[in-house]
């Protein structure tokens, strides 16, 4: 009986271990729980304020890619008024060479009827 009574009290001394184990295994890990949960709370800020950062950068990119097409489509436009305006300039001093030729011509015929 004596002997039942030590294996039951190393088994309490035993088990009593092993819950302190247990217990400083348990508060490790919640500690690093908790630490790890810091940390990617910390990470997840960060990564919001970048891709907040990223979306103000992409829509002031926009804008300004928005004025710029503006300017450069208003250039264009100029452009090609001015190019249908020389166009038509020299389709009016072709056709004035082609009267003057002709006029030309008619004198020069009409000195040659007359020589």
């Amino acid at each position: 009986q004596q002997l039942v009574q030590e294996e039951r009290t190393e088994a309490a001394r035993i088990g009593s271990g092993l819950e302190e184990k247990l217990d400083t295994a348990v508060a490790s890990l919640t500690e690093q729980l908790a630490r790890h949960r810091d940390e990617t709370e910390g990470a997840l800020s960060a990564l919001d304020q970048d891709a907040s950062g990223a979306r103000v950068l992409v829509d002031e990119l926009r804008a300004s890619s928005a004025s710029a097409l503006d300017t450069h489509r208003d250039k264009l436009l100029q452009c090609a008024t001015a190019i249908e305006r020389q166009w038509t300039t020299g389709k009016e001093l072709a056709q004035r060479c082609d009267s003057l030729a002709s006029t030309q011509a008619l004198i020069h015929q009409q000195l040659q009827d007359r020589l």
